[in-house]
């Protein structure tokens, strides 16, 4: 049994939820208000709206959270360009900002070139590939972009050139200059002479100069902004336009970079989930001018920038919602509980005085009259009623004795008689005054809120008792509420027991109370004998010393106790 005892206790060690044993307040735990309630109410009314908004952004993927940042590419992977994502057309204009395509005027030959790396005989030499960018006159059937066509409609088409679709699939951009796969777009412009001519005839140089004098170079390129507040797609296209000077005396260079734009969208709801959206836009473009001494007017390179920009953007999750709230909570929770707090305690202060205090009004002077009126009539008899019908403690054998010492101690009927009158007058004035001291307990003092409030501020008036006496009251309780007030009276408790008791009634008093709780004890524990023999020996050496009045008092504690057990 010893060792089933031990391991269970070693067992409930482990217990993390041990709940600490708290004393209670008229059968409470903790005080209540209903000013608490109300402030409960409240918050419990905020929280639950706080809590709906939450769930709604579960589910809303409009306003997600976003980063931004610009990463830098020294060989920018591949990228693909469609017809679905990518729109080009230009031509020049003359003086009257009119596009127009004349072959017999200009020359335009577009080409795809791929440079790349072979390693021959352990040597890496570059290679060139050329290939021919197929090019026609626009129509609103060539362009595939649907979102970009009424852009495209303020344009005279007809007289653009334009990418076509129907002899090419796709496009590859790839890499920098430097680096070992190199994929671009070249478009080249040359005046029309016998060795750049098509099948159209050319026109006179003085001509061709004369018409190419404040010419204007007009290009547009499909491109995009970025949207994250859309969950299906975060691109938005859109047109983007590039105009600049030409001319048949000056070489022009222009430098058309696309930057890639990547955005990482993570749709899980507890775990990460990434989806990922990637496509060019237009970034920047650099011109570079010189003296045209052969019959090329302009180059015109399309690539990729090495600055890739990139959109993180996340939703809510469950478990930060949560967390989210759980910190919503703690705040609110402290900002109403500092708000009750001071109520709580002044409520807790009144309830406690209300309860063990027992104060009365100055003003009642009903009772002190009716005091003085049993004062005067003591004085004039010498009997005290207080000796009249107040029987004392006894215990049994002093109820035996009492039987017999009853008739040898009665006295004339005549004597008997003689003093019951006065005795009456006495006892009358007396159960009056009592009656009083009833119906004040019924009457007595209750504080309120009103002297509560008023002392914290310290308006204590002259004649103001019912504050004063409020002021008392809780330092009282103070005092009495702190543990270090509590061990001094237990401590002061234990040294009355030795200035009241001797040895053996010290001895009865420590284990009288117990006597009723050895029936429920388990069969079989052992009882210390050496400690129950000491209690019996100071029993019988009590029952020999019933002149003590103490001793009479224990005895009939003791009676009490087995006569009245507890249920």
């Amino acid at each position: 049994m010893q060792r089933r005892r031990l391991f269970i206790k070693g067992v409930k060690k482990f217990d993390l939820f041990a709940q600490p044993i708290q004393l209670l307040v008229n059968e409470k735990e903790y005080h209540q208000t209903i000013f608490g309630s109300i402030l409960t109410l409240g918050l419990l009314l905020l929280f639950s709206n706080l809590l709906y908004s939450k769930l709604i952004s579960l589910f809303d993927r409009n306003n997600p959270t976003s980063l931004s940042s610009e990463i830098y590419h020294s060989q920018p992977e591949i990228y693909q360009l469609l017809p679905q994502n990518f729109t080009m057309t230009f031509a020049f204009q003359n003086s009257t900002y009119h596009t127009y395509i004349d072959d017999s005027i200009y020359v335009v030959k577009a080409q795809l070139v791929h440079k790349y790396e072979k390693v021959v005989d352990g040597n890496k030499n570059e290679v060139w590939n050329k290939q021919e960018l197929p090019l026609i006159e626009c129509s609103s059937d060539i362009i595939k972009q649907k979102d970009l066509s009424e852009y495209f409609s303020h344009f005279d088409l007809p007289t653009n050139y334009c990418i076509d679709w129907n002899k090419i699939d796709k496009i590859n951009l790839e890499g920098t200059f430097d680096a070992p796969a190199y994929q671009y777009i070249l478009i080249q412009f040359f005046i029309c002479t016998e060795e750049t001519k098509k099948s159209k005839q050319c026109k006179e140089q003085q001509e061709i100069k004369k018409a190419l004098e404040q010419n204007y170079f007009s290009f547009q390129i499909s491109s995009y902004t970025t949207n994250l507040m859309n969950p299906n797609s975060p691109y938005n296209p859109k047109g983007q336009d590039l105009f600049t000077t030409i001319s048949s005396n000056i070489y022009k260079e222009i430098s058309i970079y696309l930057e890639p734009l990547t955005t990482l969208t993570d749709v899980g709801l507890i775990e990460t989930e990434l989806e990922y959206y990637k496509t060019l836009r237009y970034g920047r473009h650099t011109e570079m001018l010189d003296i045209s001494s052969n019959d090329l007017i302009m180059n015109v390179v399309v690539r990729l920038d090495t600055t890739e920009y990139v959109d993180y953007r996340t939703y809510s999750k469950i478990q930060e919602i949560l967390a989210e709230l759980g910190g919503l909570w703690q705040v609110l929770f402290s900002f109403f509980y500092i708000i009750s707090k001071p109520i709580n305690r002044i409520s807790r202060y009144l309830q406690l005085i209300n309860s063990l205090f027992e104060l009365n009004d100055s003003e009642d002077q009903d009772e002190n009259i009716c005091y003085q009126q049993y004062s005067l009539l003591r004085q004039a008899q010498d009997i005290s009623p207080m000796s009249i019908q107040i029987p004392q403690i006894e215990t049994k054998t002093q109820q035996k004795d009492g039987l017999k010492n009853k008739l040898k101690q009665e006295e004339p009927k005549k004597r008997k008689e003689s003093s019951v009158k006065p005795q009456k007058t006495i006892l009358t004035t007396y159960a009056e005054y009592l009656q009083r001291v009833i119906i004040r307990k019924k009457k007595k003092l209750e504080f309120g809120y009103f002297e509560a409030f008023q002392k914290l501020k310290c308006i204590i008036t002259q004649d103001n008792e019912r504050i004063k006496q409020f002021q008392i009251a809780q330092k009282q309780i103070m005092s009495q509420l702190n543990i270090v007030e509590i061990l001094r009276k237990l401590r002061d408790v234990e040294k009355l027991k030795y200035i009241i008791f001797n040895e053996n009634q010290r001895l009865l008093f420590d284990n009288f109370p117990s006597i009723q709780y050895q029936q429920i004890e388990d069969k079989h524990d052992r009882f210390d004998q050496q400690h129950k023999l000491s209690a019996q020996d100071a029993i019988l050496q009590i029952i020999g010393d019933q002149n003590n009045e103490m001793n009479q008092k224990l005895l009939a504690s003791l009676d009490q106790t087995h006569d009245h057990p507890e249920k």
